[in-house]
């Protein structure tokens, strides 16, 4: 990848005059289209350019996100694939219409006339319906086997539009109202509404239906929604003005794409960011492949649709084997076989003692075999078990070890009285400290020890 360039200024904040002469006519066919074309004034800097660079938090591995191909797109905004892999949709804001790509030649296929600038699209789990948002205030569906468009109803400034993944519910963001309204997908009717961020626009549902993920334009921040409860459990920071939000298929990943020209990486087992995907112009929609290999972003100043690679999910370590405990004072020495790491270097080792109780982080820190674990009790027996730790956190444990009991030489006899007999002497004692094992023998010096 090419270095690092300078994110470009973004223009005046919207309802300036000089966004309102560039908006012209355009601004003026719909109340819907003006909260569109309003909100995008932050994010119409029409800069060429592609991924430029990946970033990480600090002392966190950056994992790498090519762009591997290109599609032309007028207006490309968002982006929706196919559960089968073999189609691609992407809403193209200017034309009114969505694009469909075959994904396996990159090029676009079919043109499918829907509302006034459409922005956002969604699959359903079965692939046989596209829905799309438009600026309009329409929510139209697709049938994928014609390509062709029916009318299903209008909401309040829809932005995000995303399909559980049983089918049964349509989750739709509103831009002007700050919330999410969660409609039955049998009769089109709004179940409820959810308060999130300001200025919402992209939704996603995680495969498993239990959370829906929903970008904050005003908020520069994600919303993170419980679908048994309708309420938001966490919020996570993101870079200025993200846009478009997807899944990745393991649901290990968010994507959320920002007209600011980047792409975070939620960990969502952490609700975390653990990469940001840098562009030179303003990405807005992003959808996943599903088989997670890939990751497509709508550039929408450049008219293009990035085709990332995704490097593979860090998983937690696998479990060390082989283990040999060496007992020391008051400590022990453990050998063993690292397991996988799992995608990411080994921070830590954790170990637990006789099977039971807290597992105990070594400190400081260790990361290779063999490692040292202190302040055991000599004489008293013992087994370990041994877990490896990287940035996804704790691995598998191992097998548990032998039994080993820590000890050291045995304290200094005392209070010696010699009783002297036929070219003998008797010798009475008081026994020092064993030390943790058994007394196997005596020594005895008569010249000082020399």
């Amino acid at each position: 990848m090419s270095t690092a360039v300078q994110r470009p200024e973004l223009p005046r904040q919207p309802g300036s005059p000089d966004q309102r002469a560039e908006a012209g006519d355009v601004t003026r066919r719909s109340s819907g289209a003006r909260r569109v074309m309003t909100a995008l004034g932050v994010v119409l800097a029409m800069l060429l350019g592609s991924v430029v660079a990946v970033t990480a938090p600090a002392g966190a591995d950056a994992p790498s996100f090519p762009v591997v191909a290109t599609v032309s797109v007028q207006g490309a905004f968002g982006v929706a694939v196919r559960p089968d892999g073999l189609r691609a949709y992407v809403a193209s804001f200017f034309s009114s219409s969505v694009s469909v790509i075959n994904t396996s030649t990159n090029e676009v296929v079919a043109t499918v006339a829907v509302g006034d600038y459409p922005q956002w699209v969604a699959v359903s789990a079965d692939g046989s319906r596209v829905y799309v948002a438009s600026g309009d205030g329409s929510v139209s569906v697709i049938n994928t086997t014609t390509n062709t468009s029916a009318l299903v109803g209008s909401v309040d400034s829809p932005a995000g539009v995303a399909v559980s993944p049983d089918g049964s519910r349509l989750y739709v963001a509103n831009s002007s109202s700050d919330s999410v309204s969660v409609l039955n997908t049998a009769t089109n009717m709004v179940v409820t509404t959810v308060a999130v961020g300001r200025h919402p626009w992209g939704v996603a549902v995680s495969p498993d239906g239990s959370r829906v993920y929903a970008t904050n334009d005003g908020g520069s921040s994600v919303s993170v929604l419980n679908t048994a409860t309708n309420t938001v459990v966490a919020t996570v920071s993101v870079d200025s003005n993200p846009i478009g939000v997807a899944v990745s298929p393991d649901g290990s990943r968010v994507y959320a794409a920002s007209g600011s020209g980047s792409m975070s990486v939620i960990d969502t087992a952490t609700n975390t960011v653990v990469a940001t995907v840098l562009f030179a112009t303003n990405s807005m929609g992003v959808a996943a492949s599903p088989d997670g290999s890939r990751v497509y972003v709508t550039e929408f100043g450049d008219g293009v649709v990035s085709v990332l690679s995704v490097p593979s999910s860090v998983t937690a370590p696998e479990a060390p084997t082989s283990l040999n405990a060496t007992p020391g004072d008051g400590s022990v020495s453990v050998s063993f076989t690292a397991g996988a790491d799992g995608g990411a270097a080994i921070s830590n080792y954790e170990y637990q003692l006789n099977g039971a109780g807290s597992w105990v982080a070594l400190s400081p820190a260790a990361t290779t075999s063999p490692i040292t674990i202190s302040g055991l009790t000599n004489g008293t027996a013992y087994t370990v078990k041994l877990r490896a730790v990287n940035r996804a956190g704790s691995g598998a444990a191992s097998d548990v070890s032998g039994s080993f009991t820590p000890r050291t030489t045995p304290s200094a006899p005392t209070s010696l009285n010699a009783t002297p007999g036929d070219g003998s002497a008797s010798i009475s004692f008081t026994a020092g400290a064993d030390g943790g094992a058994a007394i196997s023998k005596y020594q005895f010096s008569t010249d000082g020890g020399s």
